[in-house]
């Protein structure tokens, strides 16, 4: 199977992180272990990207229900895909994840089109604001 181009959202606050860095990187790393509600504790250690190159918060699981701010402002695409499997591949192998937490996850969303990185991804740069201005951020590495 051929990975597709794929892309990773994320908020104004997080996205200077990312440029900073050269790359995505999992909650656990970026921002070093944070109590999450029971069941979802591996979330910690997974990075998120889609096939979809337009951000669509609720297919992506994205909205606000659980988040406080707007996870859909900056897109990044992956310059190498080569550790990122799709989500329900990934999520069939592990057996710490109930089929009840799973059905919560991907609840009124598209799992199709979720990918899973467990290492630091590299990024593309510029990022790609997703909306408003359509502005970019970051350097490219033409600008050294």
């Amino acid at each position: 199977m051929t990975t597709p181009m794929l892309h990773h959202y994320t908020c104004v606050h997080s996205a200077q992180g990312i440029i900073a860095d050269g790359r995505l990187r999992t909650m656990a790393d970026h921002h070093g272990m944070r109590e999450l509600a029971p069941g979802l504790d591996w979330m910690l250690h997974i990075i998120w990207l889609t096939d979809l190159d337009m951000p669509h918060p609720r297919a992506l699981g994205l909205d606000r229900r659980a988040l406080h701010c707007d996870r859909t402002t900056w897109r990044f695409t992956a310059a190498d895909t080569t550790t990122v499997v799709p989500w329900t591949r990934w999520v069939r192998s592990r057996t710490d994840i109930t089929r009840r937490v799973r059905a919560e996850v991907e609840a009124g969303c598209l799992p199709a089109h979720w990918w899973i990185s467990c290492v630091p991804v590299p990024v593309r740069l510029p990022a790609l604001r997703t909306h408003r201005s359509g502005a970019l951020l970051g350097r490219t590495t033409a600008d050294g």
